[in-house]
């Protein structure tokens, strides 16, 4: 079988998280950059796993993100 979908072996899923909300800048537009401060998905990354830059060119630390982009600051919609 494929060891991703062996449920019997715990080891496998004591990380996972589950009904965060990753507070996605805008899904319409397809920008799926995380808001620092907000996102479930902020520093749950796996350290030495994930690459060492995400999609924007920002740099991961020993706490990276989960996904393909680094938490921001996002612009006031305000202007």
């Amino acid at each position: 079988g494929i060891p991703e979908y062996d449920f019997t072996n715990n080891v496998l899923y004591t990380n996972t998280v589950l009904n965060q909300d990753p507070v996605f800048q805008d899904t319409e537009r397809n920008n799926f950059n995380i808001e620092l401060g907000t996102s479930g998905a902020e520093g749950i990354g796996m350290p030495g796993v994930s690459p060492p830059f995400d999609l924007n060119g920002t740099s991961r630390d020993n706490t990276p993100d989960a996904g393909a982009y680094e938490a921001t600051v996002f612009p006031d919609p305000e202007g």
